[in-house]
């Protein structure tokens, strides 16, 4: 038998319990047949999927409890930063085109990979690591195999 945290000895009852499954699950393992108690943890963890859930649900409240964000604040920090990045670029990409119109340069080229446009974007991107990556996804979503893959939806 492997170490067990999550077991718990109830001396009232003279038995063994899972902790995690008592809090926070929706049948509760508990014997006090001693003989062949590793028996019933192995099967307990090994078959039982609401045991692996009602652990999961453990550690969440716990990690909750010592301070870790929740998983709306984790959510919201992900949509924060995505609105940042995304202005980011934006910008980039706006400052790129308001500098070629005050050039009088035109944004395409005669062949579209070779734009003026996709140059000076290239060019920004080269100091703009927010704005490289952008470009580099960009570009693997315009490979010939997405695109395939998008239209058979």
């Amino acid at each position: 038998m492997k170490q067990a945290s999550w077991l718990r000895y109830s001396p009232s009852a003279d038995s063994v319990y899972c902790g995690y499954c008592y809090l926070f699950g929706v049948q509760a393992f508990r014997t006090s047949d001693w003989s062949n108690i590793s028996k019933f943890v192995d099967r307990h963890v090994g078959e039982n999927a609401s045991h692996h859930t009602a652990v999961a649900r453990g550690q969440a409240f716990i990690d909750v409890h010592r301070g870790a964000p929740d998983i709306r604040q984790q959510l919201q920090n992900q949509r924060v930063q995505a609105i940042e990045e995304n202005r980011a670029i934006l910008k980039s990409i706006t400052e790129v085109v308001v500098t070629m119109a005050r050039q009088n340069i035109s944004l395409r080229g005669h062949v579209p990979e070779e734009s003026n446009f996709n140059s000076l974007m290239a060019l920004v991107a080269q100091h703009n690591s927010t704005l490289r990556h952008h470009l580099k996804m960009q570009g693997a979503m315009r490979s010939t195999q997405v695109q395939r893959y998008r239209m058979n939806f």
